[in-house]
C-alpha cells in the first residue's frame, strides 16, 4: 500500500502491483513516499523525493534590427538550476563568424556585432546544465543606418563617439548634444538601443540640454527596440533558492508555505534597501521626494505584494450584500443587538435581515432615501418606526459602524454572523483611544514582529488613508499601538490592515525583505520562477528636467524607481510620446510649465498617481497650453490610496499662480482605489475620457473631482466623458463627477454616467456658477445631488482653507482680467 506521509491515497501515482510511478507536482519541493506491507502495515520503507524546478532559458530581446557592422546586446536568463552557464552560437556556429556576425563578452550578456552584408541571422543560447533547453533571437541586419542620431547602448562607453559601432552612454550622449547645441551643428537626436539601463543617479537635464519648440532635442528608443531606464538593479534569478531549515527566519515562516518560498541574499544591495520611515503620511501633499524609501520587488513587470494580514482582495470580488446572517453588537438604546437572519429581497432587489427582540421587529435594510444601509424598526418591515441607526459612511453592504439617528443612542457594529471580517481584506477597528491605539479581532498577532509591522488604515468616511509603524502589540486583547497618530484620527468601525509581515508570506506574489539580515523572501506568482526580478534602489527621479525647452522623449520606458519616475518642471515644449511609466513608488511623471505634451503613454502600477501637472498663471489668466491625451492609466495609487489620481491638475506649492488652461482628453483611466482626475484652477478642459472601476476603496469621492473651497475656480469644462462602474465596498457616497466643498465655475455637459456611483451621478456640493447640461445618468440613486455645505464651512479667519473671500481677494477679482 502506497501513501503520502499523512496516510491519504496519493494523487500522482500510477500503481501496478509492487511498482509505482511517481509523477511530480508542478512546483519544487521535497516529499516523503512510503510503502507499507498490506499484510503487516508496521513493515514500511520511505524514500525522499526531491522535485526540482525544470531548467528554463530565455533570451532578450527576442528580435532586433541592427545595421551592417552595428552591434546590440543580448541577455540570456537561466532558471531552475544553479548552473547558469550558456553556450552561444550564431546560425549554428559557436560564437559566430565574419559572415554571420560575432559574439563577444562574458557572463549572461553577449554583444553581437553584425557582418558587413545585410541578412537575417539567428543567435542561440543553450543551457550548459541541460543542453535540451535553448532560446533563440532573430537579428535582422540592414544596409546602412536605420536612422541618424547619437547611439546609446546599455553596453556603451562614455567616451565613445555615439555611433552604431561605438555607442555611448546616456551621459555621454548628453555631452555630445551640448556640444552640438553650442556649435549649432550635428544631430539633435539620441537613439537608445534596446535593453535595461540600470540607473544609480538621475539623468539631469537643464537649459544647456535644450532645443527649441521647432527644433527639439529628441531622445527615443531605437526603431524596433525597447529602451528601459530602470531606477533599480536586476537580481539574478539564480540567486533565488528554496528556503531551507538552515535559514535564520525558518521558524517565522508559515509551515504550510515554506515549500514554495524562495530566498535571496541582498547583502550587495544593503545600502539601498531603505525603510518605511517616509510612509506615515498618505502622500497626498507630497509631489516628490522621499515618498517611498523602502525597496520594492518587481517580477516580470509586476509589483509583488508586501506580505499582509488580511490578504488583499479585488474590490470586484467583494459581495457584502448577501449574508446568511448579520451580527449586531455595541452599547445601543433601544437594545437592537443580536443576530439578524436573512429575510428576502426588497423591491430594489437588495437583501434585508430581521430579528424579533423586546416585543419589536428590527430590520437591517437599505434606507428609503438612499442606497446606504439602516438598522431600524421600520414599520414596513413589521416594526414600530420609532428608532434607527445608520449613516452615509456605512459600508456598501450591511457591515460597519452605524451611528444613532432618530429615537436612538450609541453606535452599533455590524458584521457577518459567521465571524468573518466585516469587509474581506480588512480588519475592522472595534475599539480605539482615538489617537494611537486600535483594537482589532484576534488573528495571528502573537506571531508578528513588532519592529517590522506596518499599519495602513482608512479614516473619516474612508476618504483619507495613513501609514504608520506599529510600536506595540497586545495579542491577548487585540490592541495595536501605532507610532504615529493618523492624520484625521481613528474611529471605531473603520477598516485597516497590517503589512510587512514575514509570518504572513503565504500567497503567490507575496514578498518580504529582512532588512537586518539583508534577505529577500518571495513566493512566485506562478509555478515557476520569474525570468526577471528588479529591485528598486534609486531614490531620485530617473530623469530630472528643470527649466528645459524643446526636449522630446519617444517610446522610452521609465521603470521601477522608489520615487517619481520622471520630473520635468518649469519646462516649455517638453513632450513624452509613446512612453511607459511603470512600477514607481511615487508619481509616474511630474510636469509643469507651458505647451507641454503627454501623448499615447502607458502609466501603470504606480505608488502614487500618474501625472501631476500644473502651469499657466491664474493671476493673469494666462493658459498653460499643456495637453495630456491618448494615454492609459491603470492600477495607480498602489501604495498611497487616497488623493493620488491618474491626473492631478493642482499646483505644487503656490496654487494661486498655476493650473490655468490645461487639457486632458481621450484618455483611458481604470482600476484604482481613489479618484481618476482631480482638478483645480481655471480654464481647464477635461473631455472625451473613458473612466471606469475607480474609487474602489474609498467613500465620499468622485471619479472626476474638484479640489473645492473656492469661488474663483471659473471656466473649467467637463464634457463628453464616459464614466461607468465606479465605487466599491467601503461606502455608497461615490459619484461620477464631484464638485466638492463649494467648488465653483464648472460647466458639466454631455457626459455619459453609467452606474458611475451608488449615490449619485453628479454631486454639486454648494459652489457657485456650476452648470450641468445634457448629461445622461443611469444606475445611481440620484442623477444629481446639490447641497448647501458651503454655508456650513465658510470662514472669515485669515489663512483658513475655507476663507472663500480671501482667496478671491488674492486675485484682485474686481479689477484687471478677473473683473
Amino acid at each position: 500500500r502506497l501513501a503520502t506521509r499523512d496516510g491519504k491515497e496519493p494523487m500522482g501515482f500510477a500503481v501496478a502491483g509492487a511498482l509505482a510511478i511517481y509523477t511530480a507536482p508542478a512546483s519544487a519541493g521535497t516529499h516523503a513516499i512510503a510503502a507499507a506491507s498490506a499484510q503487516d502495515p508496521t513493515q514500511r520503507a520511505t524514500v525522499m523525493a526531491t522535485v526540482e524546478a525544470g531548467v528554463t532559458i530565455a533570451l532578450s530581446p527576442g528580435s532586433v534590427t541592427v545595421p551592417v557592422a552595428g552591434n546590440t546586446s543580448l541577455t540570456a536568463t537561466v532558471t531552475g538550476t544553479s548552473n547558469t552557464a550558456v553556450a552561444w552560437a550564431v546560425d549554428g556556429i559557436a560564437n559566430g563568424g565574419g559572415a554571420v556576425g560575432t559574439l563577444s563578452g562574458s557572463g549572461s550578456t553577449r554583444v553581437y556585432t553584425a557582418p558587413a552584408t545585410p541578412g537575417v541571422h539567428v543567435v542561440t543560447a543553450t543551457s550548459v546544465a541541460d543542453s535540451s533547453r535553448s532560446a533563440a533571437a532573430t537579428v535582422a541586419v540592414q544596409a546602412g543606418a536605420v536612422e541618424a542620431g547619437i547611439i546609446v547602448s546599455p553596453a556603451g562607453l562614455t567616451g565613445n563617439p555615439g555611433t552604431l559601432a561605438a555607442p555611448t552612454t546616456l551621459e555621454g550622449a548628453q555631452t555630445l548634444i551640448q556640444k552640438a547645441i553650442v556649435a549649432k551643428s550635428g544631430s539633435l537626436k539620441v537613439l537608445l538601443r534596446g535593453g535595461v539601463y540600470a540607473r544609480t543617479a538621475s539623468l539631469s537635464l537643464g537649459a544647456a540640454d535644450s532645443g527649441t519648440a521647432s527644433a527639439p532635442v529628441q531622445w527615443a528608443s531605437y526603431p524596433g527596440e525597447q529602451a528601459r531606464l530602470v531606477g533599480g538593479v536586476s537580481l539574478p534569478v539564480s540567486a533565488l533558492q528554496l528556503v531551507t531549515s538552515a535559514d535564520p527566519n525558518w521558524s517565522r515562516l508559515d509551515a504550510t508555505a515554506r515549500g514554495a518560498i524562495y530566498v535571496a541574499d541582498l547583502s550587495a544591495y544593503r545600502a539601498s534597501m531603505g525603510s518605511f520611515s517616509s510612509r506615515p503620511n498618505t502622500g497626498g501633499s507630497t509631489m516628490a521626494g522621499s515618498v517611498n524609501q523602502a525597496m520594492e520587488v518587481f517580477a516580470n513587470g509586476v509589483p509583488l505584494t508586501l506580505a499582509r494580514y488580511p490578504k488583499y482582495v479585488e474590490a470586484a470580488s467583494v459581495n457584502l450584500a448577501v449574508q446568511e446572517a448579520i451580527s449586531v453588537t455595541g452599547s445601543i438604546v433601544p437594545d437592537a443587538t443580536g443576530t439578524y437572519a436573512y429575510a428576502g429581497l426588497d423591491s430594489q432587489g437588495r437583501p434585508y435581515y430581521k430579528q424579533a427582540k423586546g416585543g419589536n421587529v428590527w430590520s437591517i435594510a437599505v434606507g428609503a432615501g438612499g442606497p446606504s444601509w439602516v438598522l431600524s424598526d421600520r414599520s414596513d418591515y413589521g416594526g414600530k418606526n420609532t428608532a434607527s441607526w445608520g449613516t452615509y459612511e456605512t459600508f456598501s453592504g450591511p457591515a460597519g459602524r452605524f451611528e444613532a439617528l432618530t429615537g436612538s443612542t450609541g453606535s452599533a457594529l455590524l458584521a457577518p454572523a459567521s465571524g468573518a471580517n466585516a469587509v474581506p481584506g480588512f480588519l475592522q477597528i472595534t475599539g480605539t483611544n482615538g489617537t494611537s491605539q486600535i483594537v482589532v479581532p484576534g488573528g495571528n498577532q502573537s506571531r508578528w514582529k513588532v519592529s517590522e509591522a506596518m499599519y495602513y488604515g482608512l479614516s473619516s468616511y474612508c476618504w483619507w488613508g495613513d501609514h504608520s509603524a506599529v510600536s506595540a502589540i497586545d495579542a491577548s486583547s487585540g490592541t495595536i499601538t501605532l507610532a504615529n497618530r493618523p492624520t484625521l484620527g481613528i474611529r471605531v468601525g473603520q477598516p485597516c490592515f497590517i503589512y510587512n509581515l514575514l509570518e504572513e508570506l503565504t500567497a503567490p506574489g507575496d514578498y518580504f525583505i529582512d532588512r537586518v539580515n539583508a534577505r529577500l523572501y518571495l513566493r512566485p506568482n506562478g509555478d515557476v520562477l520569474p525570468t526577471e526580478v528588479l529591485l528598486s534602489t534609486l531614490q531620485t527621479p530617473i530623469v530630472k528636467m528643470t527649466g528645459c525647452t524643446g526636449i522630446t522623449w519617444q517610446g522610452v520606458s521609465f521603470e521601477s524607481g522608489k520615487d517619481v519616475l520622471v520630473s520635468a518642471t518649469n519646462g516649455q515644449s517638453v513632450s513624452f510620446t509613446g512612453c511607459r511609466f511603470w512600477n514607481g513608488g511615487g508619481y509616474g511623471l511630474v510636469l509643469s510649465g507651458s505647451s507641454n505634451l503627454v501623448d499615447g503613454c502607458d502609466f501603470r502600477q504606480l505608488g502614487q498617481g500618474g501625472v501631476w501637472v500644473w502651469g499657466g498663471n491664474r493671476s493673469t489668466l494666462t493658459p498653460s497650453g499643456t495637453v495630456i491625451e491618448n494615454s492609459e492609466f491603470q492600477r495607480f495609487g498602489r501604495l498611497f490610496w487616497t488623493y493620488q489620481p491618474a491626473i492631478q491638475i493642482v499646483a505644487d506649492e503656490d496654487y494661486n499662480a498655476a493650473c490655468m488652461g490645461i487639457t486632458v482628453q481621450h484618455n483611458e483611466i481604470h482600476d484604482a482605489p481613489h479618484d481618476a482626475i482631480i482638478y483645480g484652477g481655471n480654464g481647464n478642459t477635461i473631455q472625451y475620457n473613458k473612466i471606469y472601476n475607480v474609487d474602489q476603496w474609498t467613500n465620499d469621492a468622485g471619479a472626476i473631482y474638484s479640489t473645492g473651497c473656492e469661488w474663483g475656480t471659473q471656466g473649467n469644462l467637463i464634457q463628453f466623458n464616459l464614466i461607468r462602474n465606479c465605487g466599491g465596498p467601503l461606502g455608497d457616497w461615490i459619484s461620477g463627477i464631484y464638485v466638492d466643498g463649494g467648488g465653483s465655475g464648472s460647466r458639466i455637459v454631455g457626459n455619459i454616467l453609467y452606474k458611475a456611483g451608488p449615490m449619485c451621478s453628479i454631486q454639486h456640493n454648494g459652489g457657485r456658477d456650476v452648470q450641468t447640461q445634457y448629461n445622461v445618468c443611469y444606475g445611481s440613486w440620484y442623477g444629481i445631488d446639490i447641497s448647501n455645505v458651503t454655508f456650513t464651512i465658510l470662514s472669515n479667519v485669515a489663512g483658513s482653507q475655507t476663507n472663500f473671500l480671501q482667496k478671491l481677494q488674492y486675485f484682485n477679482y474686481q479689477s484687471g482680467p478677473w473683473a
